[in-house]
């Protein structure tokens, strides 16, 4: 059984066979119904203005081995991208370079922009785009955890401490036996839901302090499909693993 239904404006699913497929939809003057499908296993559909909802539902079900298929192909062989591109909540992004009188980072499209007064200087171009991701981190990790202790609430967990941050080379996370949690700011590389799977994965941690049978009963309780964000997570960001 399918079904269609509205998440964000601009972006949509088809369920079918136990596989979501969101998609972002474009409707534009054209007179057919197409759907692309990015070396990040994005999906996009452009349909004409005047298409019916239940059309484009066919249309996109009709194609759906297809996408999954195209998918797991790129998933499984991953383009290989240039040493100056940086990932951001799962996207890739072209680094650009300015020359400015102030440091500044930001996204513009497909490109992370750095503007510094130290252009040639790579070091600082490094320390400059850290800095922007432990900030971005910062804000992304307080508004997940709300949302990760609500559904923690099923397994009676309780934390009310500020998440810790710090750059680590071979772990996302870790909670302390004093019930510390700590993330890696590079999370903010991987999509948004990867980064909910590692909150609650250091949340399980304040109950089995462990990897058991008991701990992963409870990974199961607080995010059901824990297993396919984790191999999302690895895949999005190979040399990083829990």
């Amino acid at each position: 059984m399918s079904f269609f239904t509205k998440q964000q404006p601009d972006c949509e699913f088809i369920e079918i066979g136990g596989n979501k497929i969101p998609f972002t939809l474009q409707l534009a003057k054209r007179k057919t119904i197409a759907i692309q499908v990015s070396l990040e296993g994005e999906v996009k559909v452009k349909a004409p203005l005047r298409a019916s909802r239940a059309k484009i539902m066919q249309f996109v079900e009709s194609k759906a081995i297809w996408i999954l298929t195209k998918q797991a192909e790129f998933a499984a062989h991953p383009a290989k991208l240039p040493d100056d591109t940086h990932k951001f909540l799962g996207k890739n992004y072209e680094l650009q370079v300015e020359l400015a009188i102030a440091n500044k980072v930001s996204l513009h499209g497909e490109k992370m922009i750095v503007e510094t007064i130290h252009p040639r200087n790579k070091a600082k171009i490094a320390a400059q785009i850290d800095e922007w991701y432990r900030a971005q981190a910062e804000q992304i990790f307080a508004e997940r955890l709300p949302d990760c202790l609500e559904h923690a609430k099923n397994i009676n967990v309780k934390f009310k401490k500020e998440i810790k941050l710090r750059k680590m080379k071979s772990r996302w996370g870790s909670c302390s036996s004093g019930g510390d949690i700590t993330l890696n700011t590079e999370l903010v590389c991987a999509p948004e839901i990867c980064i909910d799977y590692v909150i609650l994965h250091e949340l399980c941690h304040l109950r089995e302090h462990n990897h058991s049978p008991a701990f992963y009963a409870l990974m199961s309780k607080v995010m059901p499909d824990w297993k396919r964000t984790k191999k999302l997570l690895n895949q999005t960001v190979q040399i990083k693993k829990m």
